[in-house]
């Protein structure tokens, strides 16, 4: 094998790992049960578990909307967190 095809294979497989690394996430689907607005953010409660928003908004969804999120879990202070990353709202 000469070198620029080899080159060429392992830039190749790095990208691919970026590409994997980045669109993989947690995904949930679900009725959003509860809506609670506190002082650092926005807690929603779907499908029994509660989900952290860490920004100051009113967010244009309502109890019993039926959404998709994309959320990360982090460990703050020994607890475990469910931090949303992204909203899709389903008429």
């Amino acid at each position: 094998m000469n070198k620029s095809f080899l080159f060429l294979i392992i830039s190749f497989g790095i990208l691919l790992i970026i590409l994997i690394g980045t669109t993989q996430g947690n995904l949930i689907k679900g009725q959003i049960s509860e809506i609670k607005y506190h002082s650092s953010g926005v807690v929603l409660k779907i499908e029994g578990e509660e989900y952290l928003i860490f920004e100051k908004r009113i967010l244009d969804l309502s109890e019993g909307d039926s959404i998709e999120i994309k959320f990360k879990e982090e460990t703050y202070k020994g607890k475990d967190q469910k931090l949303i990353e992204k909203i899709i709202k389903y008429n």
